[in-house]
């Protein structure tokens, strides 16, 4: 196959599957289109209309029809010339029981084996939180949700296999967590909170286990694990570790291998701590599996695109190893010719009078973006304020640096940020994070 002609993207979800999209191929073909974009092809969590949700790198969703599905497509689409490019998902997955990673995760803590596909803090400055998960999926005051018995022990009588029962979902429970001598019969009773001691035996069971349930207002403060920007349901997994990158690549690795994908978009690569050392090895990777692809489907390197959000005059690294970008740039260009320039002030002016804000928009920008640093991104800039004061204390020149003053330097910094984030990796600032950051400081 050679590089895209002409691309259509096909959200799949449960009401429009991998068969329905094979029913319109002719259609697309017909068109002009040269390659077919599927949305994310893994599985996600029951119901999900978006993909983005995954729980199992490893399987092609069989709410969408599955890897036969996804077969009969790649051979319907292959007869009319046409090539398949699937959405990876390598920045995050669904912070949802359903997740068997992050059901171990919850069920054994640090000691599960897949505790460090997570980015997760498990020494953070709270006593409370060392050691768990922050669980805020509460959709009330944890007090209240126990006092008013929206928090219950279940026990499978097929398995006998506890579990902890709340209005959003039913979570694992520690074993070792359990009393002993007491039958998996008799758990629930002894739990259960209509009697106050069965209130006070839940609220003990509750704290011993890797997870702290949670009102869904406490995750700006008090989130211990790396989010999808501000999204609880996503939690971030870490690529950059080898086992975990085999671990999230090997399906679509196999599927261009086989000759069923022609290529890949990669979602949120931001998300990533080290998008060019993350190309490199996708690159890498893709040009081992293009091997052993069939002569029929041969193709001198896969087609491989970025999801990136570039700020005026930013372009995308040149030392990533990729074919481009999704496109946002283009389309905010594209949109921009909707807008006359000649309604830039009485926008500006019907905006004022709505919001009763007189100030510039570049004030009011400023200010935006420090109530999200404020008010919706605390944790996250807490913890980083927190790792730039350990480096500190590491050089006589910087050790006095508290970190209030820290704090302030960096939410002066973020806020004036001209571009979506830095990339300080293959040997430091390029020359376009030198420009950026000389910038935030004027």
């Amino acid at each position: 196959m050679s590089a895209p002609r002409a691309t259509v993207r096909l959200q799949l979800h449960a009401g429009y599957t991998l068969d329905d999209a094979r029913a319109r191929v002719d259609y697309y073909a017909d068109l002009g289109v040269s390659h077919l974009y599927l949305s994310p092809i893994t599985r996600a969590r029951a119901g999900s209309t978006h993909g983005y949700d995954v729980i199992d790198h490893a399987t092609v969703n069989p709410e969408l029809g599955g890897e036969p599905a996804l077969r009969r497509l790649a051979q319907a689409a292959r007869r009319r010339g046409l090539g398949l490019i699937a959405d990876i998902v390598p920045n995050h997955m669904a912070a949802d029981p359903a997740n068997p990673w992050w059901r171990d995760v919850l069920a054994r803590g640090e000691a599960s084996a897949w505790s460090r596909h997570f980015d997760i803090d498990w020494q953070p400055p709270d006593p409370a939180l060392r050691g768990k998960v922050l669980l805020p999926v509460l959709a009330e005051p944890y007090g209240d949700a126990l006092a008013n018995g929206s928090l219950r022990l279940l026990v499978d009588p097929a398995s006998d296999q506890a579990e902890l029962v709340t209005p959003g979902g039913r979570y694992p429970v520690a074993s070792a967590s359990l009393p002993r001598g007491v039958a998996a019969g008799d758990l629930a009773a002894l739990h259960d909170p209509s009697t106050q001691t069965g209130c006070e035996r839940l609220q003990a069971l509750l704290e011993r286990q890797h997870y702290r349930l949670a009102w869904w207002r406490t995750a700006p403060d008090q989130i211990n694990w790396r989010r999808f920007f501000e999204i609880s349901e996503l939690v971030g997994v870490r690529v950059e570790d080898e086992g975990v990158f085999d671990a999230v690549h090997a399906l679509a690795l196999r599927l261009y291998a086989e000759g069923i994908l022609d290529g890949l978009r990669i979602d949120h690569i931001d998300g990533l701590a080290s998008p060019g050392a993350y190309l490199r090895r996708l690159d890498r990777r893709l040009a081992e599996a293009g091997a052993a692809r069939p002569a029929a489907c041969a193709q001198a390197q896969a087609y491989v695109v970025v999801e990136k959000i570039l700020a005026p005059g930013e372009v995308p690294d040149p030392r990533w190893r990729m074919d481009g970008t999704t496109g946002y740039d283009f389309m905010d260009q594209v949109g921009a010719l909707l807008h006359a320039p000649a309604a830039e002030a009485p926008l500006q002016a019907f905006w004022q009078d709505l919001s009763g804000d007189k100030r510039p928009a570049r004030t009011q920008l400023v200010a935006a973006r420090r109530r999200m640093l404020t008010r919706h991104f605390a944790a996250e800039r807490l913890a980083l304020v927190r790792s730039l004061e350990r480096i500190a204390r590491l050089d006589a020149r910087s050790r006095d640096w508290s970190a209030n003053a820290i704090d302030r330097v960096l939410s002066a910094l973020l806020a004036a940020f001209p571009v979506y984030r830095s990339y300080a990796e293959d040997g430091g600032r390029g020359a376009a994070d030198r420009r950026a950051c000389r910038l935030a400081r004027r």
